[in-house]
């Protein structure tokens, strides 16, 4: 028997190819190329210099740059009798090369890969913008690239003869040692990001997936130690999973099996490629929600552990509000409630902003102006992220929902068809990406000077919380990088609307009318002042700010070339008392 095999991954899927019987062919190898970066609009920009001598290398990332995956599968489509498939090059992120085509969201990304980083072609890109694996930004693009994906293996029918190697990485070496982490991404890390990549990418491709759950990395590996370097039985296990995918035993001759080439191994337990039925996207929703609810820490981990808390202060919050007994009644009641909005689902409002903008107080005078419930910062776990984009509209409708519900600042069966308010910052620029229809995006911008001036000087809780041990100036800095990285991620985006905080200032009544209008419905202007009236807008009332000249002009100095862009102009004011957000 030949089995024509067409690999598309990383050593994960070479190696393991290499213990295939001789009957399997390769037809072509396409390797470090992020499915990414292969299913966006190639570089017109030239490859920078290659330092390189190993032809494969040099091959590989010119590849990337052109996005070739899409164009050698069609090449060789009718030759293809398995396509091998792994992420393991998903893992060191991207570099948004330039803007490309008509569309303004049309970008050309370029794989940041093992080959690409050593052969000096990222150090010539460390102005590119940087996408990590598993950041909010890299998981949605990740889901248009599936699609693309899907539709290009229906189109060549080819998606009944894909399977994606799935094995876990290892954390520890066959003498028992722990095993290094490869890019700063430990292993068990790794593990819980691949398997949300994973549940993703089988979900929105339909293909079949081979695991190896026990795994351990070989301390003897030919390429050195590493999280994705195996032991014999693993590749063995993997490889045995392939010849079943590649031929079913249902279609042999009587008394034929083609047998694993390598050394012998005992087998390690295997999932087989024939995996059981997944779950049904309304069981994804709910074992989501209820992990929300029932157990926030297991969705927000490491560095993000403080999220889990926030969490659990809002359920309580939640539970109070809503007049639930405890949560098992919180998880059916924002359940419910989500259901019953599906049906003929109420707008919700997404108010990106930079923080310092005052998004609190806004969304407060749209709630009173238009009936609404604010949520205030609604952000989703990253698992949660990556579960959301596999799922369908209909889903991932009910699932945003319930998310929103649960911080929804009012009861929320006094306003259950009303529309809802988020107004995360940075994050609610793909979050809106998310979300199905009926959906609006309003932008909040300030003075990006007194946005970071506020962030660095004010927000004095959120510093000692995180950054209690920065500077002035280095705190200072990092609020100028995520100002910047603010409007730099919403590039190419259109909102519906446009807000001024300045304005809001000057006029709230009319800026919340004309905001209606723009989005298309009847904000009563003047009961914005009642806002201020009843208080609660998250002001800022501490003590006046005094800021060194030295730090007001670096920060104005760096944020010249946005205020200019954004249309302010004028000479920066001082950071004035008033409403905003903290």
């Amino acid at each position: 028997m030949s089995v024509r095999t067409f690999i598309y991954g990383s050593c994960v899927s070479r190696d393991t190819f290499e213990r295939l019987p001789e009957g399997f062919e390769l037809v072509s190898y396409v390797a470090r190329q992020s499915l990414i970066s292969a299913f966006t609009p190639p570089s017109a920009r030239g490859v920078p210099a290659i330092d390189t001598d190993s032809e494969f290398q040099r091959r590989m990332i010119v590849g990337d740059w052109e996005s070739s995956l899409p164009a050698q599968l069609r090449q060789h489509a009718d030759g293809i009798d398995l396509l091998l498939w792994d992420l393991c090059d998903e893992r060191v992120g991207l570099r948004r090369l330039e803007r490309v085509g008509a569309r303004p969201t049309a970008h050309a990304w370029g794989t940041r890969s093992v080959d690409s980083i050593r052969a000096g072609v990222d150090a010539q890109l460390d102005s590119s913008r940087l996408v990590a694996f598993a950041s909010a930004r890299h998981r949605v693009l990740f889901l248009h690239a599936l699609r693309r994906f899907r539709a290009l293996l229906d189109e060549l029918g080819l998606r009944e003869r894909t399977l994606l190697l799935a094995p876990a990485w290892a954390t520890r070496t066959s003498d028992g040692e722990s095993v290094p982490t490869s890019f700063g991404l430990d292993p068990d890390r790794a593990n819980r990001l691949f398997r949300d990549y994973h549940r993703t990418a089988t979900r929105v491709t339909d293909v079949a997936a081979a695991h190896v759950g026990e795994v351990a990395a070989d301390a003897g590996h030919p390429w050195g130690v590493a999280p994705f370097h195996y032991t014999e039985s693993v590749y063995c296990s993997l490889a045995g999973q392939v010849i079943d995918a590649a031929e079913p035993s249902a279609a042999r001759p009587e008394g034929v099996r083609l047998e694993v080439r390598g050394k012998d191994a005992d087998l390690p337990a295997a999932t087989s490629a024939e995996s059981p039925a997944p779950p049904s996207e309304e069981e994804v929703v709910v074992d989501l929600v209820g992990s929300l609810v029932h157990d926030p820490a297991s969705l927000w981990t490491g560095d993000r552990s403080h999220m889990s808390l926030r969490q659990q202060g809002l359920l309580e919050k939640f539970q109070a509000r809503n007049a639930l007994r405890d949560l098992d009644e919180v998880q059916v009641a924002v359940l419910r409630w989500a259901r019953s909005r599906a049906g003929d689902r109420p707008m919700t409002y997404f108010v990106v902003n930079p923080g310092g903008a005052g998004s609190h107080w806004l969304q407060e005078m749209m709630a009173d102006a238009g009936g609404m419930n604010p949520c205030g910062e609604v952000y989703l776990p990253p698992g949660m992220t990556s579960a959301a984009a596999s799922l369908g509209d209909e889903a991932r409708g009910l699932l945003l929902d319930a998310v929103h519900l649960l911080q929804a600042n009012r009861p929320v069966a006094d306003l259950l068809d009303a529309p809802l308010i988020n107004t995360a910052h940075i994050r609610g620029w793909h979050q809106h990406e998310l979300m199905p229809a009926p959906k609006s995006l309003v932008l909040l911008t300030r003075d990006p000077l007194d946005v970071v001036l506020s962030r660095t000087f004010r927000k004095q809780a959120y510093r000692t919380q995180h950054f209690a041990g920065e500077s002035d100036e280095t705190y200072l800095r990092r609020n100028i990088d995520f100002v910047q990285k603010f409007y730099l991620r919403g590039e190419g985006t259109t909102p519906d609307a446009s807000v001024r905080y300045e304005d809001l200032r000057a006029d709230a009544p009319g800026t919340i009318s004309r905001l209606g209008r723009a989005l298309g419905v009847d904000l009563e202007g003047p009961r914005a002042l009642e806002v201020d009236a009843r208080g609660g807008s998250n002001k800022y009332a501490g003590p006046a700010v005094e800021i060194s000249p030295h730090l007001r002009q670096l920060a104005a100095d760096e944020l010249a070339e946005l205020r200019e862009r954004l249309g302010y102009l004028e000479a920066a004011p001082a950071v004035t008392d008033g409403p905003a957000s903290t």
